[in-house]
């Protein structure tokens, strides 16, 4: 009985392990470009106050 339990439990973690990789999997997919665009972003706005301040001084 409490090996059939266990077993059945086993059975059942692992199915959910493999469906939460698939369901990580999907959301990291959409949210890597946006994370993405957001450093891309970021970079950008930095680079260009960067050279703002940079024909500020020459």
């Amino acid at each position: 009985m409490v090996n059939e339990l266990s077993s059945s439990l086993h059975r059942s973690s692992s199915s959910l392990t493999s469906q939460d990789t698939v369901v990580w999997k999907l959301g990291l997919s959409l949210v890597k470009p946006r994370l993405a665009y957001q450093v891309y972003i970021t970079n950008f706005t930095r680079v260009e106050l960067m050279l703002k301040l940079y024909t500020k001084h020459s």
